[in-house]
């Protein structure tokens, strides 16, 4: 994780609309210093921010070049349809195939297991997945020392050679800069999708 990330909040314009070309820069600049990490928000930029990162991102690099947080406006959301619409409308914005919120009443250390739904935006609305076996680890701190969890599931797995990873490792951000002030307070976790090997 870069210790430096691209927030799609104030962005460049000319009159009313986002400076494409001058965002395609920047975006290319950050992307060549090393920078993957972008952050966007259901409502930043009354939802120009999510179309912004589509068109300048997404639509431009392969999705291996960069990570991308995303936030629904949990005040908005009284249901769990008003989730699921905004949960929608993010997707086809943002135009990547997966996002993931936790609610307010959401503790990681009451938690037994964690349901993740993969989605495909390939095609209008939203596809679901099989689910998926992943082995994990939590880690809390700066970003920067994510590499422990990392190095805790690779461990894991080199003890356990009855396992196989078998898909790319997700990060998910239990506990973000929006949450905390203190990187010390952060909490992150890595899963590698795993089944059994033969």
């Amino acid at each position: 994780m870069n210790k430096v990330g691209f927030g799609f909040l104030r962005l460049p314009k000319k009159g009313e609309e986002l400076d494409y070309e001058q965002i395609n820069e920047m975006v290319d600049l950050f992307l060549s210093r090393g920078g993957s990490y972008f952050d966007t928000c259901y409502t930043y930029l009354n939802g120009d921010s999510e179309k912004g990162l589509k068109k300048c991102l997404v639509d431009r690099y392969p999705r291996e070049r960069f990570r991308i947080a995303n936030k629904l406006p949990g005040y908005r959301c009284k249901t769990y349809e008003d989730c699921r619409t905004y949960f929608d409308e993010g997707l086809r914005r943002c135009g990547v195939t997966q996002l993931l919120f936790h609610g307010e009443e959401f503790r990681s250390d009451e938690m037994d297991a964690e349901a993740q739904v993969e989605v495909s935006g390939e095609a209008e609305g939203v596809s679901l997945r099989p689910a998926m076996r992943c082995v994990a680890a939590t880690y809390t701190g700066p970003y920067e020392g994510i590499h422990a969890a990392y190095d805790a599931v690779c461990s894991y797995l080199a003890a356990h050679p009855e396992w196989r990873v078998c898909g790319p490792s997700v990060e998910r951000y239990i506990r973000d800069e929006g949450m905390v002030s203190d990187p010390a307070e952060l909490v992150s976790a890595v899963l590698f999708p795993v089944e059994r090997a033969e």
